[in-house]
């Protein structure tokens, strides 16, 4: 049950911020209308981060509606052998961006278990509790967000650094 509460109430701002916990806002209210929100910082982080995570990923699936997928065999990050693997070309920015080449070695070798191992991958939906099919993985701090369709491993993005909402 949310705590609602009068701005005024904030003459005794102690009392009114006990009231604030995680999970918990406090809602105040202007002349009966709601007027602000008082919350946990761990719940505004949190918020932040999912939407942060969605617009990423929002923004991987429009690349690949408008410029469609790359196959990593053509994408010169790679030897042949990954045929089955198709990037955005967010996700093909993204990996180019990563400047340590082991790192994104790891990542692409991660990607190819995937592609022959799909109960390897996260599901997306455990982390935003919104229904996707996307999955994720979890490679030295990055995360790879993909889909399985036809036979194929289509990556979407790949996020770097600490991702609260993933991990």
């Amino acid at each position: 049950m949310p705590t609602i509460m009068p701005v005024t109430a904030l003459r005794n701002y102690p009392k009114v911020l006990s009231e604030v916990a995680p999970g918990s806002p406090v809602f105040l209210t202007k002349n009966g209308h709601g007027q602000y929100a008082l919350e946990a910082l761990a719940d505004h982080e949190r918020r932040e981060a999912r939407w942060a995570l969605l617009t990423s990923l929002a923004e991987g699936e429009l690349s690949a509606r408008a410029q469609g997928f790359v196959p990593l065999d053509e994408s010169g990050l790679s030897e042949p052998g990954g045929h089955l693997i198709h990037l955005s070309r967010a996700a093909l920015a993204d990996l180019r961006a990563i400047q340590h080449a082991a790192t994104r070695e790891q990542i692409l070798h991660s990607l190819r278990a995937a592609a022959h191992l799909p109960d390897v991958g996260l599901p997306l939906l455990a982390a935003l509790g919104i229904p996707t099919d996307v999955l994720y993985l979890d490679v030295s701090g990055y995360f790879p967000l993909y889909r399985l369709e036809s036979e194929e491993l289509r990556v979407l993005r790949v996020l770097s650094g600490k991702q609260p909402v993933l991990a």
